[in-house]
């Protein structure tokens, strides 16, 4: 399953999709703007945009929630319901050093997706979860192979390796807002790769999926 998974993930790494991009510095500009304007950021059902919008008044199919991004922006959220669930996802990413983000910046990098991911959910950021680990691959792929092969004369400069990175990025969200039912578990159930990217702004994969009913402190998983 992962040979499979790894095959369709470098076709999209060699493929331009017009889909959204992680939030930016302005996003975050807009966002805290928005906070101070008494408006709300639209993380309901009801959004299509991929960006982090701001709305005077939240939707009818969502609920207020308070301060979420920045300490002091509320966001518009699903209804709560009666039923806790917690979902477990991993993804994992493969990109070269120079389209990875920064090693200076894997912080802001995994917020950024966690954002998205609570968007893409409709929960609120303070019921999400995340953790990102990182490594370097001894080659470009799973692949041996050669790839290159040069001869240097006395003096000449030696073009940097461009190392591979594995990046995996595990997230925990906890709430009464999950819907077994919905499309975006959907997305991550399936391993929708092109739905990921147009949701999240990353071309990864989902390489574990776990939905948990939570019954008295018992949980109910589904799972592969």
């Amino acid at each position: 399953m992962w040979q499979r998974g790894l095959a369709l993930l470098l076709i999209l790494l060699r493929t331009r999709l017009g889909f959204s991009e992680l939030p930016g510095d302005g996003d975050w500009v807009r966002a805290r703007d928005c906070g101070t304007q008494g408006l709300y950021l639209d993380f309901s059902a009801s959004s299509a945009s991929p960006s982090l919008d701001c709305v005077s008044s939240c939707p009818t199919d969502s609920e207020a929630v308070g301060a979420e991004i920045c300490g002091d922006v509320p966001v518009c959220a699903r209804p709560a319901g009666e039923q806790t669930r917690i979902l477990q996802i991993g993804l994992r990413q493969l990109c070269q050093e120079a389209s990875c983000p920064s090693k200076d910046g894997w912080s802001s990098y995994k917020q950024r997706i966690t954002v998205n991911v609570a968007k893409t959910l409709g929960v609120p950021l303070s019921e999400v979860q995340s953790d990102l680990l990182f490594w370097t691959l001894p080659s470009g792929v799973e692949s041996p192979s050669l790839s290159e092969l040069r001869i240097y004369g006395p003096g000449e400069r030696r073009l940097a390796q461009d190392h591979w990175y594995s990046v995996v990025l595990a997230l925990r969200i906890s709430s009464r807002r999950l819907d077994p039912r919905s499309a975006a578990i959907g997305i991550f159930e399936k391993n929708d790769t092109a739905s990921v990217y147009g949701q999240l702004g990353v071309q990864a994969e989902v390489w574990s999926f776990q939905l948990s009913t939570a019954v008295a402190g018992v949980a109910t998983p589904r799972d592969y």
